[in-house]
């Protein structure tokens, strides 16, 4: 079973609509992949959560991505403008004040912005099942990594070669 986007997109328009916003513009990638699952690198992206609709993952024609997601609709963008289109009807933009850059900030000057970053950082802070799970797997490997190599007193180098060697298999 894989994470429940719907489940988190639900906990952020939740707190969108408390907030009287009237959609949430996303543009750190990690927070892109923690709402949809779509892995993004390199180039920029926008996701744009409404209320109702399908969030709309907009992205450069010239990026590489060719994730079909099912949490998102893709839509490819050429110009800034095309960003720029996707959010002017709405009256209030949750925007994440501390990822967006100065100059898209600057692009996005006539647009009615407000701080959201807490609120878009909030549903992470909650593990949810499946995050648990990954959790304690993680600390799995590492407790049977060090069992294994004792690295006390080792140098990162000896480590490696150990786990080239096969010892940490």
């Amino acid at each position: 079973m894989g994470p429940d986007f719907g489940g988190r997109l639900k906990k952020l328009r939740r707190l969108a609509k408390e907030k009287e916003i009237d959609a949430v513009l996303l543009s750190s990638p990690r927070d892109i992949e923690y709402y949809t699952g779509s892995s993004l690198t390199g180039d920029a992206a926008f996701l744009l959560i409404e209320m109702k609709l399908k969030p709309l993952l907009m992205v450069s024609c010239l990026s590489n991505y060719t994730h079909d997601t099912k949490t998102a609709k893709v839509c490819f963008i050429s110009e800034f403008k095309d960003i720029v289109k996707e959010i002017k009807g709405f009256k209030k933009i949750g925007f994440d004040e501390k990822n967006l850059s100065t100059g898209v900030f600057l692009k996005l000057k006539g647009m009615r912005l407000r701080p959201f970053a807490s609120q878009i950082k909030a549903p992470r802070m909650i593990k949810d099942g499946l995050e648990l799970n990954q959790i304690k797997k993680a600390i799995g490997i590492t407790e049977d990594f060090f069992k294994k190599t004792r690295p006390v007193g080792k140098t990162e180098e000896e480590i490696i070669e150990l786990k080239i060697a096969g010892a940490c298999t």
